[in-house]
């Protein structure tokens, strides 16, 4: 695999990745905090569920593997309620502090731009694990393809799924995080069964050819939950959207 390729598909796995940091984390300190925390807390949880995996090696048949990913998919869901309730005690605790210093209050918007943090994280930890942790096996002179996908390396189907799992990790974060918030079943239930379907369509990547569909598939799905998140955001900032000031978050000496 030449050098190109190696970095076409880094650029092309870690490239929104990085646009999106840079675009809208790293323009508040108090995000960039909060994503490498969060960051830290799927990384535990990612690893948790590793272990639960060995319970289940070696894997002999699709069927056993479908039984992996459902477990793998709950433990993931249940990870993101259990942020979600980290989420509410943080957005409490800041509420408090920005009254107290500023008699000023968190915004649905800084609300959101906190999801969108723990859904970056969920996202980039996947994306590394998953995939650009791989890419340097791939420098040298030859590839890997898989033998029931001879259209695409490895490489490249595994760069192309982990942008779209982030797509999706991202937005779906957001769109649980509102369910929650306002007790709303469609939000609340549309992004775990999205989460399943994506999931379980890689199997499919064990038919001969099955790459063809399933990666252009996950693609959409990603690309379709980030559509739908975002116009909720645009809808709910359709008055402005003001940054959570990082002086509203120093308390008092």
């Amino acid at each position: 695999m030449s050098d190109a390729a190696f970095w076409g598909c880094l650029l092309l796995a870690g490239g929104p990745p990085v646009v999106l940091y840079c675009c809208v984390i790293a323009r508040q300190s108090f995000l960039v905090l909060l994503s490498l925390a969060s960051a830290f807390f799927w990384l535990v949880a990612f690893l948790l569920i590793s272990a639960a995996w060995r319970g289940f090696l070696p894997l002999t048949s699709a069927g056993e593997l479908v039984l992996v990913v459902l477990l793998s998919v709950s433990l993931q869901e249940a990870a993101r309620y259990a942020l979600w309730k980290l989420h509410r005690r943080t957005c409490a605790a800041l509420e408090f502090i920005a009254h107290k210093k500023t008699d000023t209050e968190l915004t649905e918007q800084n609300k959101q731009a906190m999801a969108l943090t723990h859904g970056f994280a969920h996202g980039v930890v996947q994306s590394v694990l998953f995939s650009i942790s791989w890419l340097p096996l791939s420098l040298g002179g030859a590839t890997y393809y898989v033998p029931a996908c001879s259209s695409m390396s490895y490489f490249l189907a595994s760069a192309l799924l982990s942008l779209g799992f982030f797509y999706l990790h991202t937005a779906s974060m957001m769109l649980s995080f509102m369910g929650f918030e306002a007790g709303d079943w469609l939000l609340i239930a549309v992004p775990p069964a999205l989460h399943v379907a994506a999931t379980l369509l890689t199997v499919a990547n064990l038919v001969k050819q099955g790459c063809n569909a399933v990666v252009p598939t996950v693609f959409a799905i990603g690309l379709g939950a980030s559509a739908w998140a975002g116009r909720l955001w645009w809808k709910s900032s359709a008055s402005g959207y003001t940054p959570l000031q990082d002086t509203q978050l120093h308390a008092e000496p």
